[in-house]
């Protein structure tokens, strides 16, 4: 899951998620789910798609049918992976996968983030199609499901509506298309963009172009579309809010990003498509603090920007960038730290510890099980930055990875051990358990499934970095670039600002500098 950003505060998932009355009057907060063979309980509280009702309201909006893009052909199967799934390891991979065929909206090809809101945001959007690509490489799904859902997906983010005409706005109602606030609330007017979220999906695009050439004028034609003129500033990521002004008058706010593995990872994204973000992306100096003796990162240490936002530090980020980019040295180094930390804390307190950002269906809906946040290690924090005494999380997506990537520790296995039968066959993968009691923490999201799949991937290509260069530099993007002048904030060369490497049995991206091969 990626941070959330500060939201407005009737933002909560209220209006349109299905447990508006108090968690008890319907279902026990933190019940056992079923047994990953059992079937799905009338009381399971993920819903699952239903047919529109024909009276439109505001929590049911008219629905847009969205036409996909074209055909391109015969859709193509997978090349046979170099290490097969294993039947459980296909069990698992089907019920990540469910997330989203459970979740997905069939008239305008999009998926929730979440299983309880009807909202879409550009970085869930770029795990929908993670697990897609995913799906397909180990054969979950057919080469023709796979096309149809890639080219209705890209039939609606070419007809999103864009915030100042510039970038896609934070959220989207799947349904409509139409802007809607973290909680699924409408908000006509948008709420800014996220370069974080702007980055994810960068990614992902540039990661189906790689795999599937035959998409990639249209995804080019998506990313042309939109203006990056402010999204990238003197090297540096930044990230558009919308706030009132004494008149009221809804204005928005530019600053840097800030947030710790996120920025880092999203600057990646970018420097694929020829952005110069080295301010942004991994390297220079970190703050770090003492954390079962290891030394882990809490901020990088800079000077253009004195915002403070959400300053925890969580593995999400390390570990999608570990699996799709590599673990180049400097990024080594803070991974490390991240997972030793935790990995001390079980040796220490016997206490099974997987820190992430998790969204579950009560409240405070979010929650950042983070190794150090407010200066303090081990605490569970709201969006707001308020302590959760009782919140604290091991999360289910945190504990694949981590056992994907580090196959032969002992405290990995451990870990995957624990979260192995969080699951519902036909709904996707839980967010996790609660540390103190055991007890899952109901809900199922996009990000969880997607790196559950991505985790399986990665293990079954063996152990190599998911996401592989594309060479294609003469495609609409490029020749865009090599133009000059567009007016859209596109980079200054035609060059790719990352590059692929090998350093002996290691893989992963590293940053170019103009001027440098």
């Amino acid at each position: 899951s990626k941070p959330s950003d500060s939201k407005p505060s009737d933002s909560k998932p209220s209006d349109s998620k299905p447990s508006d009355s108090k968690p008890s009057d319907s279902k026990p907060s933190d019940s056992k789910p079923p047994a990953a063979n059992s079937p799905t309980p009338a009381q399971n509280p993920i819903p699952i798609n239903v047919a529109p009702a024909q009276t439109n309201t505001a929590t049911n909006p008219p629905p847009l049918i969205v036409k996909p893009i074209p055909s391109l052909g015969v859709p193509q199967p997978a090349k046979p992976l170099p290490k097969p799934l294993t039947v459980v390891q296909r069990r698992y991979a089907q019920a990540a996968w469910n997330y989203f065929s459970a979740n997905s909206q069939p008239t305008t090809g999009l998926v929730s983030d979440r299983s309880d809101v009807k909202g879409s945001t550009l970085w869930g959007l770029g795990d929908y199609l993670t697990a897609l690509n995913a799906a397909w490489a180990m054969d979950i799904i057919s080469p023709k499901e796979f096309d149809q859902r890639i080219r209705q997906l890209l039939g609606a983010l070419a007809q999103i509506p864009l915030y100042a005409g510039e970038l896609p706005s934070r959220g989207y109602d799947p349904r409509t298309l139409q802007p809607v606030d973290y909680g699924g609330n409408p908000v006509p007017e948008g709420t800014g963009w996220s370069s974080l979220d702007v980055g994810r999906l960068l990614t992902a695009l540039y990661n189906l172009k790689a795999d599937h050439p035959e998409y990639t004028e249209v995804v080019d034609q998506i990313a042309l579309d939109w203006s990056y003129l402010r999204v990238v500033r003197e090297g540096i990521l930044s990230s558009a809010n919308v706030t009132k002004d004494k008149s009221g008058r809804l204005v928005p706010r530019i600053n840097p990003e800030t947030r710790l593995g996120y920025e880092e990872y999203a600057a990646r994204g970018f420097q694929l498509w020829g952005f110069n973000v080295d301010k942004s992306a991994v390297g220079g100096e970190y703050k770090t603090t003492s954390v079962e003796g290891v030394e882990v990162p809490m901020e990088r240490l800079r000077k253009d920007t004195k915002s403070k936002v959400n300053q925890y530090t969580v593995s999400n980020p390390f570990l999608l960038y570990a699996l799709e980019f590599g673990l180049d040295p400097k990024m080594r180094s803070l991974f490390t730290a991240v997972y030793q930390a935790q990995a001390q804390r079980y040796r220490n307190t016997e206490t099974l510890t997987a820190s992430a950002t998790t969204l579950i269906e009560r409240q405070p809906y979010t929650v950042h099980s983070s190794i150090i946040g407010q200066n303090q290690p081990w605490v569970a924090l709201d969006d707001d930055g308020k302590l959760l005494p009782e919140g604290r999380l091991v999360s289910s997506a945190v504990a694949f990875a981590y056992y994907a990537l580090l196959p032969k520790d002992s405290y990995t296995q451990e870990l995957i051990q624990a979260t192995t039968d969080l699951y519902n066959p036909l709904l996707g993968f839980y967010e996790g358990f609660y540390e103190k009691t055991g007890k899952t923490a109901l809900g199922s999201t996009s990000s969880t499934n997607s790196m559950i799949l991505q985790s399986l991937l990665y293990t079954a290509t063996k152990q190599q970095p998911l996401l592989r260069p594309n060479t294609d530099m003469k495609s609409p993007w490029w020749q865009a670039v090599s133009d000059g002048n567009s007016g859209r904030g596109l980079p200054n060369t035609s060059t790719q600002k990352t590059k692929f490497v090998t350093n002996g049995t290691e893989h992963y991206w590293i940053t170019v500098k103009d001027g440098m091969n």
